[in-house]
């Protein structure tokens, strides 16, 4: 009897080992779920403010993007007012060519060249040059 008893003894010492190392197992797990949670938790918020760095920058670019694209447009129209004043001017000289072939085949006076503008070829082609980097340039901001 006094075997079994040291053995009910020697058992419940058992269990009760058994139970102290199962209760520090159990906060053990408890300490690292909650420190995974915390490590969840702060990822998570990186990734928002990464998420939020992200949609900033992207404003940003779109914004530079608008800036440029106002630019060239100022730009293209400018150009293109200038090409409008220099082929007007162009015409005008066509048309008082026209009309001094006229006068001179009818055997008339000259017109009054004095008030045509002055047309520059080289400046003209310059413009539409320009027009055409300013275009492209347009183009390729448009398909970023």
């Amino acid at each position: 009897m006094a075997m079994l008893s040291q053995s009910v003894t020697d058992l419940k010492s058992a269990l009760r080992d058994k139970e102290r190392q199962l209760e520090e197992a159990r906060q053990h797990l408890q300490l690292n779920a909650d420190k995974f949670s915390k490590d969840v938790a702060n990822l998570e918020q990186q990734m928002v403010n990464l998420q939020n760095i992200i949609n900033s920058k992207d404003m940003e670019i779109e914004s530079l993007k608008g800036d440029r694209l106002t630019k060239l447009e100022a730009e293209l129209l400018e150009k293109d007012r200038q090409i409008s004043s220099y082929v007007e001017s162009y015409r005008q000289q066509e048309n008082l060519i026209e009309e001094l072939k006229a006068a001179a085949e009818n055997g008339e006076d000259k017109p009054d060249c004095t008030s045509t503008p002055e047309v520059r070829y080289v400046e003209l082609q310059a413009m539409c040059v320009g027009i055409l980097r300013l275009d492209l340039f347009h183009t390729l901001l448009n398909m970023e």
